[in-house]
């Protein structure tokens, strides 16, 4: 999926003006110019939100106004009709425990587009077999989740986007960021599959700890060095290398936030040779 700077960025080439981009997604003008300029950061909630009304258009949801009985009162419903608790609801919704009980004791109405995407949640068909499948040994506090996955990043010096490969996910650092943040929660399935993965160190096969070592570790470095040798900025060695023009780019390389991948990287490491 695209970052969602992105993603807005294509929207608001489609629309005439900031306002009317900012209109068709339900918010300020002022935060759509912050995100676009990545001055701030949207939570979970709304950039889910966001992306789903790009892809399928305007959500009738976000011109509703709820009162905070009146959404604690739909989630409990909710939750009767399918006979789960708090903690499945968390899972099934993807939102923390602590979410869930503060929105049903009338404690919060979610600003919008958060509350269309919470809605849109709980109109969609719940999977019979995953409520089925849950037991107490399954469920984890959000906040105690958060706190394993920092903690057993931390233990292996992993960065937010290592660990995504090292657990099989896409490589977009914000997935881990949200869930050591307690801003998203894995589902059922792929949480039981995390926490499993939490027990050991990171997998050695290809594609997982041992592409750190051999890309991540070394590929920084040479990328400074070739730079460095050549008098380069930043954003002058991503124009060199063929790259967008994003000083940031070059700056995640080299401290090993970031590698390229696949006939990117091949084609930076011919150019760059073997610079020590």
């Amino acid at each position: 999926m695209k970052p969602l700077p992105a993603i807005l960025a294509e929207f608001r080439a489609r629309c005439r003006t900031d306002a009317d981009a900012a209109t068709a997604l339900g918010i300020t003008v002022t935060q759509l110019q912050s995100w676009l300029r990545c001055e701030t950061r949207p939570r979970a909630l709304i950039r889910d939100a966001i992306a789903r009304e790009i892809r399928d258009g305007r959500d009738p949801r976000v011109d509703l106004t709820l009162t905070p009985a009146q959404l604690a009162a739909r989630l409990k419903t909710w939750r009767a009709t399918h006979g789960v608790s708090q903690a499945q609801a968390g899972l099934l919704l993807r939102l923390p425990l602590s979410t869930i009980a503060w929105l049903e004791n009338g404690g919060h109405v979610p600003a919008q587009p958060a509350l269309a995407e919470v809605l849109h949640r709980l109109d969609q068909s719940v999977d019979a077999f995953l409520i089925a499948t849950f037991t107490p040994a399954q469920l984890i506090e959000p906040a105690i989740f958060a706190g394993l996955l920092r903690e057993w990043r931390h233990r292996h010096s992993l960065t937010q986007a290592q660990a995504c490969v090292a657990l099989g996910l896409p490589r977009d650092q914000a997935i881990i960021s949200d869930w050591e943040r307690g801003d998203a929660f894995p589902r059922c399935k792929r949480l039981r599959k995390i926490l499993a993965a939490l027990q050991h160190p990171p997998a050695t096969g290809r594609g997982t700890h041992r592409w750190f070592t051999a890309r991540v570790t070394s590929f920084g470095p040479r990328l400074r060095a070739w730079r460095k040798a050549r008098g380069l900025k930043q954003l002058d060695a991503a124009i060199a290398l063929g790259l967008p023009r994003d000083q940031a780019l070059i700056s995640d390389y080299e401290k090993g936030k970031a590698c390229p991948r696949g006939a990117r990287l091949a084609q930076i490491e011919a150019m760059i040779g073997g610079a020590k």
